[in-house]
């Protein structure tokens, strides 16, 4: 069976945007919208990134405007700061 190119994407091999990962990079921009608008510490945004990253450790600070295309395929380790 032939890979999807979000599969070949994550195997670093050439492939085509398609309507898959459209669909994730939109989904991806909106979830971004929630993470740069709440405060840093905010409950609900901890709880979001938790579900938004492929994972996430402990006490994790993202500030600013955050951007990124799909968000899954990000693994934070805990006492990161990204600014």
């Amino acid at each position: 069976m032939e890979k999807t190119n979000h599969e070949k994407m994550l195997d670093k091999e050439e492939y085509f945007p398609d309507q898959e990962l459209a669909d994730l990079a939109y989904e991806c921009s909106e979830g971004l919208q929630l993470i740069n608008s709440q405060p840093p510490r905010s409950e609900e945004r901890q709880m979001f990134l938790q579900k938004f990253f492929g994972s996430i450790g402990s006490h994790v600070t993202i500030k600013g405007n955050f951007n990124c295309d799909y968000g899954k395929n990000i693994y934070i380790g805990s006492g990161t700061i990204i600014n």
